[in-house]
């Protein structure tokens, strides 16, 4: 096996059995890492003991916010995100340092929130605004909505793109 290879499969690994240690669950953990999920639900069950953890998956972050998920906390999440895979980190190793970020802030934060959260800014799906008072990104649900700053309060806000 050429060294290159074995050493990529070993890397995935590792970022596999450390995403599924902090409880990303197994699909997302296969669309980052492209491990089959057997052998994902095989490691999930090794460490936590139980059965991969059944029910559908939340549509958007939107209802990670509703059930609480702090707004600083993912928002902060996805702009280190942005800002570790500009460093040409690849994507689970980036995930994996901002979410050793997200931790430090909160430690209810729920790692798949964070994960919908980087995906559905980066796919458009919800809006990615700067504050006009305190030029903080965040996140917001719509055009339509109004949603007030969760650093400062402030209301006002311009609309950015955020890279795929």
């Amino acid at each position: 096996m050429d060294n290159n290879i074995y050493n990529s499969t070993l890397k995935k690994q590792s970022q596999a059995l450390a995403l599924i240690k902090a409880g990303l669950r197994t699909p997302l953990v296969h669309s980052l890492t492209g491990i089959p999920l057997r052998a994902l639900r095989n490691q999930w069950k090794e460490i936590h003991g139980n059965e991969v953890l059944p029910g559908r998956l939340p549509m958007t972050v939107l209802s990670n916010l509703e059930k609480g998920q702090s707004p600083i906390t993912l928002a902060t999440a996805v702009a280190a995100f942005f800002a570790l895979e500009k460093r040409n980190k690849d994507i689970p190793a980036a995930f994996l340092e901002c979410w050793d970020i997200a931790k430090t802030f909160s430690i209810d934060t729920d790692i798949n929130a964070v994960w919908y959260a980087i995906r559905d800014v980066k796919a458009g799906i919800v809006l990615w605004v700067e504050c006009e008072e305190c030029s903080a990104h965040y996140i917001k649900g719509d055009h339509k909505t109004t949603c007030a700053c969760p650093f400062c309060g402030g209301v006002g806000h311009k609309y950015i793109k955020a890279a795929a």
